[in-house]
């Protein structure tokens, strides 16, 4: 009965790629091919940045989809990717104590225009992803947004500094145990990775690396 019922509602409903739209596919495999890749390393400063994909025109679409849309689809597209992100970390610094996953936090503007915090959502998938493989994490969300920020998607790298500049404070309580990293959906300038490494090196907290599901090119990141 149940596969009856599925097959009624995908003839009622059908399925299509959420990139290009090509039918029979929530993602079909050449739309999914830039979050196939193995994951790699680069640096923000002196902090080791671990991601999957470069952000471009394909794989925007996708973080777009997830950010503002709510997309299912490319909500666990984007958490496979920063689980791979967190496998090579993991295993290229050997960590074995647990991890603490701190989320980069929006501004409560951008949380009030969406309806939801979306990198919070990622973090729970992505927690539930890594319980599966036995890797320990769990959601540290103790950074939040200290003062008024302006929408960074028209600034330029320089502006983006100067806008999070000690933007980021520490609220709640904080771990005693285990390794804290950051996390993102994406990193372009670096600049909100930096200003996370900065909020948690003033609290005495030392992060041993960032992870995002993707990275603009090489030159854009600050070093």
């Amino acid at each position: 009965m149940t596969g009856i019922l599925v097959g009624f509602k995908e003839l009622v409903y059908p399925k299509f790629c959420i990139v290009c739209s090509k039918k029979g596919f929530s993602i079909c495999k050449f739309c999914l091919t830039p979050w196939s890749n193995k994951p790699k390393i680069s640096t923000i400063g002196k902090h080791n940045l671990y991601y999957l994909s470069d952000y471009n025109v394909d794989t925007s679409k996708v973080i777009l989809l997830a950010k503002e849309n709510g997309n299912t689809t490319a909500i666990d597209v984007i958490s496979s990717a920063l689980v791979e992100s967190i496998k090579l970390l993991v295993n290229y610094q050997k960590v074995e104590v647990p991890l603490n996953i701190v989320t980069i936090p929006s501004a409560a503007r951008a949380i009030r225009k969406r309806g939801r915090d979306h990198v919070s959502e990622l973090c729970e998938n992505v927690t539930k992803k890594l319980k599966n493989i036995s890797i320990a994490a769990m959601s540290t969300p103790i950074l939040r947004v200290s003062k008024n920020v302006k929408d960074q998607s028209r600034l330029n790298r320089n502006q983006r500094l100067d806008n999070l500049e000690n933007a980021y404070i520490l609220q709640g309580l904080i771990p005693s145990e285990g390794a804290f990293i950051l996390l993102d959906d994406l990193v372009a300038t670096g600049s909100s990775i930096m200003e996370g490494f900065r909020a948690l090196s003033d609290a005495k907290i030392t992060a041993i690396g960032a992870v995002t599901a993707c990275a603009t090119g090489r030159n854009s990141l600050i070093r």
